[in-house]
């Protein structure tokens, strides 16, 4: 996530859904610290920390990325974002060398142009590395079931099979017990909001596309 151009919020919770899913470990790296939206943006970002998400600050351009390569350790990090969050200058914050190519930000667009246009691994000592990752503004989740969507909800869990009905989408239905801990403020709104939207358009492209299932 950045904050300029403007991250999404939509982007970057189908990014969790998507992690949660493959049974992933997450960092959420706010990038770009030094713009003067940073500090609304990071706020933003409590609601993901409230529920076990770990969130950091950072920019690669100027501080460098002491905050995020702890997290990096002996692991193979796939790093992900939309175009013009700063990823290629992390990568070079990194490895301390421009190995990665840095696009410019297009002005009229509001959106970094698109210099990454395939996956590259890059290794930062013998048990570390980490994969820069073209750019992009959405992507889809059609591989996954309902259920595996909202078992991707890691603030569901709790409440998941506490629902009046065993087959509970957690939509509108009376005894939902998710809804219900949205009503309790133990599910965030935007954040059911966003799994109800996701669900309704998981089912129209179904509907659509009944051979991707084939």
């Amino acid at each position: 996530m950045v904050c300029a151009p403007e991250s999404s919020e939509a982007v970057l919770n189908l990014g969790l859904v998507a992690c949660e899913a493959a049974r992933r470990l997450v960092v959420i790296a706010l990038n770009k610290s030094d713009l003067p939206e940073h500090p609304a943006a990071l706020k933003s970002l409590a609601p993901y920390e409230k529920i076990g998400y770990t969130v950091i600050s950072m920019s690669a351009k100027f501080e460098g990325t002491q905050a995020l390569a702890p997290h990096l350790e002996h692991k193979v990090t796939l790093l992900v974002g939309q175009s013009g969050m700063g990823k290629s200058r992390t990568v070079n914050a990194l490895l301390m060398s421009e190995v990665a190519r840095v696009g410019d930000l297009t002005a009229s667009l509001e959106s970094g142009a698109q210099t990454t246009t395939f996956s590259r691994i890059y290794r930062l000592d013998r048990d570390t590395a980490i994969v820069d990752t073209p750019g992009f503004q959405s992507f889809g989740l059609f591989h996954l079931t309902e259920d595996q969507i909202g078992e991707a909800m890691r603030e569901f869990r709790p409440f998941l099979g506490a629902c009046k009905f065993n087959d509970c989408s957690h939509l509108n239905e009376p005894g939902c017990a998710v809804i219900a801990a949205a009503k309790r403020g133990e599910i965030s709104a935007p954040r059911l909001s966003f799994y109800q939207v996701l669900i309704e358009q998981h089912r129209d492209l179904h509907e659509q596309h009944p051979e991707w299932t084939r």
